[in-house]
């Protein structure tokens, strides 16, 4: 609803959709472990949600709390998101939340969950568009993390991402690079300094935020890595969307082994048949590094994707 066509207001409730930003920290709500379907991810709304968002131009704000389902261990949190909108410049935002409940039987990142509160800064859009450079995107997201009721946390995950675009060659080809830092649990420490990416998700197609189609989709999860990205994306149709990754992993504690975890290329490409049905392929090909051999004999490791999208 709206208030003399100044301030919109919307309250929403429910099972639902909800995203921050593009996705670093709050876009997929359904990890669709349970119902075998991780990878295609077909349901990405949360289980149960209150949403209070307010547009009063150029500021926004979203009042929010989300419950996930067990695949995600029931998570529960709340907070606020306020973010400024220039058409021309971008968007800058901040959020911050907390978990307010958890269950503490699970693994990894889930178990230290409960009571942690998350502060995050974040930018995107084309800053330098007045100086001519309307063609060069720039990203970035710093998150801490604070706090836990079963341990103290204390972690840190940002990225920061340039892209440009060269509109007048042929098949407008789009280079980006990319650097994500997401910290490790440190061995001698009683903190808790793994991150926890919470419900991250890919919002602008392949490498965001799921780095890397073997590395990134089964065995790094944005917890203890350091990854740098380069990607090749060109348009041959207003249909067709062709490209490379490139993604050097290494991790932020070594726990013995090293650093060096992988490097991984992906060769992607993507078809919209038309407004319903949409096709995409992946290849990917991801050799080990010494971390994740760790002292064993492994075979570099290939994947071959393919899927189809039907919208209703």
């Amino acid at each position: 609803m709206t208030a003399n066509g100044i301030c919109g207001i919307d309250i929403s409730f429910g099972e639902q959709e909800f995203h921050i930003g593009d996705g670093f920290l709050i876009y997929d709500g359904e990890f669709d472990g349970q119902y075998g379907a991780y990878w295609t991810a077909p349901h990405k709304a949360f289980d149960n949600t209150a949403i209070l968002r307010v547009n009063t131009k150029p500021v926004r704000a979203d009042f929010f709390y989300l419950k996930a389902d067990n695949d995600y261990n029931d998570t529960e949190l709340y907070g606020v998101n306020v973010e400024h909108i220039n058409d021309t410049l971008g968007t800058i935002g901040a959020t911050w939340m907390t978990v307010s409940d958890a269950n503490q039987d699970g693994v990894g990142f889930y178990e230290n969950r409960d009571g942690m509160d998350i502060y995050s800064i974040r930018g995107q859009g084309t800053p330098f568009a007045a100086m001519g450079l309307a063609d060069l995107f720039l990203s970035f997201e710093y998150v801490k993390e604070l706090e836990g009721d079963r341990q103290e946390k204390d972690a840190i995950g940002w990225y920061a991402e340039a892209a440009y675009t060269i509109a007048a060659l042929p098949w407008t080809p789009t280079l980006t690079y990319k650097y994500a830092f997401f910290s490790g649990d440190e061995a001698d420490t009683t903190d808790d300094e793994a991150f926890d990416p919470m419900f991250y998700g890919a919002s602008r197609g392949w490498g965001n935020h799921y780095m890397g189609e073997i590395v990134g989709e089964y065995q790094l999860f944005n917890s203890n890595q350091k990854t740098q990205m380069v990607k090749l994306n060109l348009q041959p149709t207003d249909k067709l969307s062709i490209g490379a990754i490139y993604y050097d992993f290494k991790l932020d504690e070594e726990a013995g082994f090293g650093d060096d975890y992988a490097d991984e290329v992906n060769i992607y490409a993507d078809y919209a048949v038309n407004d319903h049905l949409f096709l995409n392929a992946v290849f990917a090909y991801a050799k080990a590094g010494d971390a994740w051999e760790a002292g064993g004999e492994l075979e570099d490791t290939k994947l071959l994707e393919i899927a189809a999208f039907l919208y209703f």
